[in-house]
């Protein structure tokens, strides 16, 4: 992956679709001045924006991989589901 070339991509794209966002994580960090070493990028959005956030992820080769190994191993469809895994636990 070539992170100056992904990132450009996601800007450009953020940017057009007016999507809301922050930067976080290591990569921010190393703006900052930080030295911690990432080989990924991390992004807060706001929620309001989230779908337009995904197709552009998708579109670009990146899938939303978070939730495909919640769907898949935990059976969490949604955020719902996962608050409800987190704070009721396995009731049955």
């Amino acid at each position: 992956m070539d992170f100056k070339v992904v990132l450009e991509k996601l800007l450009n794209a953020f940017e057009k679709k007016n999507i809301r966002y922050a930067l976080m994580g290591g990569f921010a960090m190393g703006l900052w001045g930080g030295s911690r070493s990432t080989v990924d990028l991390d992004f807060l959005v706001h929620r309001d924006d989230r779908e337009k956030a995904h197709k552009i992820l998708t579109d670009i080769g990146r899938e939303n991989l978070v939730m495909e190994l919640l769907k898949r191993y935990f059976k969490i469809f949604n955020r719902e589901d996962l608050y409800k895994k987190i704070f009721e636990g396995d009731k049955k």
